[in-house]
């Protein structure tokens, strides 16, 4: 079987009753032509009438998998900045914000609709820590409606362009108002990656589509044809995406997409080289110079705020008043007793990093910072795109979380400050649920009343995995090899690699679960030591050597989670 490419901003024609076999129709190539199998012209169609197409399950070996999910838009057909309505498309640095196909005339929530059901059950997929999970995830392949100019006329309906493959990367509930009634409903907002597919000359061999289809074929057989990067994914899982995202010059990009309000051309170029390493080291040396009574604490104090409304899932910019009303309280609590609080010191001054970004104040004047001229303005401040791209990565943004907490915040009470960001858990490995731990290393909170008010979910282990793994190494601590005997036995600790729920969404399996001693559990929960390529326990502050890790021949550790860990304590990138 040949292959069939679909190549990007590639337009096609796409006719309802079309036939299958015509390669082309009207001097545009066949849509239903490319999307069928070679010699299976009867195959059902896959059919983009809707804005989100979800093709039939199959069912290979007892898994059922959905073959691919064919989303349709129109995003620029109208301006996304005054209609939320349409979809922004960013092809030149892979990034679609895509919305769900809830309407102010459906009822219930958000998930009521079958495409929106579909992509919430493909958004479950894309989160997965294994890749046994990761590879029944659907792609989505995207389409934009075209008009075109055919015989001299203006065609406006039956032309597509193929947009590429994504991943759902975030996914949140938004408020949206209809345009003409003024009803407000409630939809679903999707940022989607665009995966990178210059090794095949931005290109798409549709076989990969119909191995996925076929009923006969296992799951591992379907990923012949497929993107390198979609196999990269499903290998690595999200830390990949920062450099599986398409990326390319302005210059490369066809007409209709459209161009990112990034600020000047100097504050582009600078994001431009941001990558995980230059963002690592952006934090690092962060200028908290104490100047006119401003705490060193309020630039990384605002930041780690910021992180946490991305993890909530919020908007990523936000305006001056709210800004003050949010942040002025966590300077207050978590700044120094003798600093005076002045959230228009970080707001402002964090600019001029490759961090933070200040939408333009108009007119130049001598102090932008003064609190009364952004009283007056309320311009709207965040992370840089880039940063924000780079921070959805778990394992980068607890790396720069846990750097900020001990670089520039070692007097803070950290558990207490977490807290109050929305961040709990991620100066633990075990993440939050790990609550007597946490009891633990917050010396000094104890009587403290209640920070906010939270909703808990407790966390249903597998008591027996635990077993498993500690009898399997009779309790012998993979680190140092102690075994404590205790009058009821031997006694250890299954330490958890990838902390079960958040932050971390560890799996409760063997693969993530390792066998320690308390002291050692502590350190490893802590990121005190972390294991390296090559299985060596080394001390995190100066890698100093403290023992290999001894593992049983049957006990398959997963490296994936190894090197998750592993980045938290800042020795991956």
């Amino acid at each position: 079987m040949s292959a069939r490419l679909v190549r990007l901003q590639q337009v096609l024609r796409y006719a309802q009753g079309a036939s299958q076999t015509d390669p082309e129709l009207d001097g545009y190539p066949n849509y239903h032509f490319l999307t069928t199998p070679t010699g299976n012209a009867d195959q059902r169609k896959l059919m983009l009438e809707k804005g989100i197409n979800a093709a039939a399950t199959v069912v290979a070996g007892g898994q059922a998998r959905r073959p691919v999910i064919g989303i349709r838009s129109s995003p620029w057909k109208a301006g996304h900045e005054t209609n939320p309505w349409h979809d922004e498309f960013n092809l030149e640095r892979g990034h679609v914000r895509y919305y769900g196909d809830h309407k102010s005339t459906t009822g219930g929530m958000p998930g009521a609709t079958v495409g929106n059901r579909a992509l919430l059950e493909a958004w479950v997929m894309h989160q997965a820590t294994t890749v046994e999970e990761r590879r029944l995830a659907p792609p989505l392949l995207l389409y934009c409606s075209e008009t075109v100019n055919r015989g001299g006329e203006t065609v406006v309906k039956g032309h597509i362009s193929f947009c590429g493959v994504a991943v759902i990367e975030r996914l949140e509930q938004v408020t949206q108002e209809d345009a003409k009634t003024g009803v407000k409903f409630p939809n679903l907002a999707l940022d989607l990656v665009v995966l990178d597919l210059a090794d095949t000359g931005d290109a798409l061999d549709m076989r990969w589509i119909d191995d996925r289809r076929d009923a006969s074929l296992q799951i591992e057989l379907t990923e012949r044809h497929a993107p390198t990067a979609w196999k990269t994914w499903v290998r690595e899982g999200r830390g990949a995406i920062p450099r599986l995202r398409r990326h390319v010059a302005p210059s490369e990009v066809g007409i209709g997409v459209r161009e990112p309000s990034m600020g000047s051309l100097l504050e582009r170029t600078l994001q431009e080289r941001l990558n995980p390493a230059g963002l690592f080291d952006a934090i690092e040396r962060l200028h908290v110079q104490e100047t006119a009574g401003n705490s060193t604490s309020y630039q990384p104090l605002t930041l780690l705020w910021a992180i946490g409304r991305l993890a909530a899932a919020q908007p990523r910019m936000v305006g001056w008043r709210d800004f003050q009303a949010a942040v002025a309280p966590l300077l207050r609590e978590h700044g120094k007793p003798e600093s005076q609080v002045s959230p228009q010191h970080p707001f402002w001054n964090l600019r001029s990093g490759t961090l933070w970004e200040v939408a333009e104040m108009g007119a130049p004047v001598a102090d932008p910072a003064q609190a009364a001229r952004l009283d007056r303005v309320n311009p709207v401040a965040g992370l840089t795109v880039q940063t924000a791209m780079l921070l959805e990565d778990p394992s980068v943004r607890g790396r720069v979380v846990r750097t900020l907490l001990t670089r520039h915040l070692p007097d803070v009470n950290h558990a207490r400050l977490l807290v109050d960001v929305g961040l709990e858990g991620y100066d633990s490995a075990a993440g939050a649920s790990s609550f007597d731990l946490q009891a633990t290393l917050a010396e000094g909170s104890a009587g403290v009343t209640a920070r906010r008010a939270v909703t808990t979910y407790q966390l249903i282990r597998d008591s027996q995995v635990a077993k498993d793994v500690k009898k399997l190494y009779d309790h012998h601590c993979q680190v140092c090899g102690l075994r404590l005997q205790t009058g009821r036995g031997g006694y250890s600790e299954a330490a958890h690699i990838r902390g079960l729920g958040a932050p971390h969404h560890g799996p409760d399996h063997v693969s993530n679960l390792l066998c320690l001693c308390p002291n050692h559990h502590v350190l490893f929960d802590t990121f005190t030591i972390y294991i390296d390529r090559d299985g060596m326990v080394r001390a995190a502050a100066d890698q100093s050597e403290i023992g290999r890790l001894r593992d049983h021949p049957s006990h398959e550790i997963s490296l994936e989670h190894i090197s998750y860990h592993r980045q938290l304590c800042g020795h991956d990138a």
